[in-house]
Formats: structure tokens, C-alpha cells, sequence
């Protein structure tokens, strides 16, 4: 979007801060058409996936729906400005 939001540096310092110093297990669960490992992230039991999409750091793809609508409505993290989902561009 416009407007110079540093979504990538915000979301690293958001997921250092959630991951806190704890160490982080990832389950995978297949790979996207681009061929990349899809899977979910956790610190202890936090979801990491779940944590970045409700913090607005993230976009859903097909899960965790309600968390993004929840970031979206409360104008969080990367929803704080016009957005384009990558999914739209690419």
C-alpha cells in the first residue's frame, strides 16, 4: 500500500516480540503451488500463525478468517493503511 508502512521490519519486530526468547517448533502441512513448506509456528503453546494474523502482521490464507476480520476492524498492523493482498497483485 501507500503511505511507506515497513510491513516487513514492523511484522519481524512483532514476531520477535511474540516469540519472546521462547524457543519455536513449526508442524508442517504440505507446500503452496510455489512449492514453499506450508505449515504453523509456535512458541511454547502460542500460535504463532494465529498471533500474527490477529496482530494485523499477517494475512489469512483460508485460515484464521475471523482473526483477520478482527485485525481489519480494529484497523491493526498492516490494515492501519490502504493494503493490497498479495494474493490481488499476484
Amino acid at each position: 500500500g501507500q503511505g511507506g508502512y515497513a510491513c516487513g521490519q514492523e511484522a519481524r519486530q512483532a514476531l520477535v516480540r511474540l516469540i519472546g526468547g521462547r524457543p519455536v517448533r513449526c508442524e508442517t502441512s504440505g507446500r503452496d503451488k510455489y512449492k514453499r513448506d506450508l505449515g504453523t509456528c509456535f512458541a511454547g503453546d502460542a500460535d504463532l500463525n494465529r498471533a500474527m494474523v490477529e496482530t494485523g502482521q499477517a494475512v489469512a490464507y483460508g485460515d484464521y478468517r475471523d482473526a483477520e476480520m478482527q485485525a481489519r476492524t480494529e484497523r491493526k498492523g498492516l490494515w492501519k493503511s490502504s493494503f493490497d493482498r498479495p494474493q490481488d497483485w499476484r
